[in-house]
């Protein structure tokens, strides 16, 4: 079964661990009961010329307990992964996928997203998205708790486009830059846009992008203020 915790608060991700650790608990409590009845079962109906083996019944009683030994194990993984992929659930995550190109060839990109919820199956935890996609926890490059900066595979869907997008200068300043991306590169390993102009720029985040030139905001006019 699975089960999909979509409340970012943690009480909701307690009670959905409870919930699947309740069907696991019920499965063993079960079997046990229907070991203890076999068990019994048999001690009644042996023959008492040739009673059951001490060391069979002994051996079988281990058997039991490391069974139930294991299954508790199993509940206390997945209630540890379940816990800690609740804890992503709000933040921002770089992470790599794999997708196939314009030669059909199986390739590897880089993508951002922000954590929505958190599903799991079989005892493996996978991250919904807010952009669609489904990440394994192992997938993921970076986290932080602030919008990442897009990376190289992002912005070069961007080319031939015109865009609106925020960048950080050296002094700290966010600045806003648009134009037609004529290409995209990396700069010392940092992704950067280079207009049709030549300007080149980091983008810290897109604003807008499309595929005609963009309409930039008209600045209001200030009201003049009343003459007595």
């Amino acid at each position: 079964m699975t089960y999909i915790v979509q409340d970012p608060n943690k009480n909701t991700a307690v009670e959905a661990g409870k919930l699947r650790m309740n069907t696991t608990d019920d499965l063993a409590t079960e079997q046990k009961e229907m070991f203890m009845k076999l068990m019994i079962a048999q001690l009644r109906n042996q023959d008492p010329s040739a009673p059951m083996d001490q060391k069979d019944m002994m051996a079988q009683i281990a058997q039991m307990s490391q069974v139930e030994m294991m299954g508790n194990m199993s509940k206390s993984m997945d209630s540890l992964a379940l816990s800690q992929g609740t804890d992503m659930i709000g933040k921002f995550v770089q992470y790599k996928y794999q997708t196939t190109d314009d030669k059909g060839e199986v390739v590897t990109r880089e993508a951002t997203g922000r954590v929505d919820r958190i599903a799991m199956k079989d005892g493996q935890v996978s991250m919904m998205l807010s952009n669609g996609g489904v990440v394994k926890p192992s997938a993921v490059l970076a986290v932080q708790t602030t919008q990442l900066a897009p990376t190289y595979d992002e912005l070069a869907k961007l080319k031939d486009s015109y865009v609106r997008v925020e960048m950080v200068n050296s002094s700290g300043n966010t600045i806003t830059q648009e134009g037609r991306v004529a290409s995209v590169d990396r700069r010392s390993g940092v992704p950067v846009l280079k207009f049709d102009d030549g300007r080149i720029t980091t983008v810290s985040k897109v604003l807008a992008s499309q595929f005609s030139p963009l309409v930039t905001p008209a600045t209001p006019t200030p009201t003049p203020e009343p003459t007595t």
